[in-house]
């Protein structure tokens, strides 16, 4: 073992291990800045607090919607705020998140869908080879699609 590589186990038995997931990154952006922006897209802004909401809620839905924690969820669809809120979403669930190129065609997305296993495919509404829910529509739907509207990831249940 080098003296690197020692140093460094040292370090780890000092301090133990803290989570470092990105849901436990915007939980921290949360408490920090509550109300500073943190995506813009198009005429539209987000505070990191509607943020967390927004990604919860999606999360709500996409639980409820059936998917356990584990699922692959093929993400289609071009740069935008709901594409993130996916992303995030994904990430409070426990879900897998699955970028898919936006270049391709309808054969190659369900062989992608085929290989990864995926259990959702989610697309924006506006791509032709749409094979499946909408994207965009998740973040807006979301409050219509989930019963409980978690207000804070806590309250998925996601551990």
């Amino acid at each position: 073992m080098t003296n690197t590589q020692m140093n460094e186990a040292a370090t780890y038995a000092r301090h133990p291990a803290r989570r470092d997931t990105l849901a436990d990154a915007l939980r921290r952006a949360v408490r920090r800045q509550p109300d500073a922006v943190a995506l813009t897209f198009a005429d539209r802004s987000w505070t990191y607090t509607e943020l967390e909401r927004g990604a919860c809620r999606v999360a709500g839905a996409l639980l409820e919607a059936g998917l356990v924690k584990g699922d692959r969820v093929l993400a289609f669809g071009q740069n935008s705020d709901s594409y993130v809120l996916l992303w995030l979403a994904c990430n409070l669930a426990g879900l897998v998140h699955v970028p898919v190129n936006y270049a391709l065609r309808r054969g190659e997305l369900a062989y992608l869908a085929e290989q990864s296993g995926a259990a959702a495919a989610l697309t924006d509404p506006g791509t032709d080879a749409a094979p499946g829910r909408s994207a965009a529509g998740a973040a807006a739907a979301a409050g219509h699609l989930s019963r409980r509207r978690p207000e804070r990831c806590a309250d998925l249940g996601t551990g």
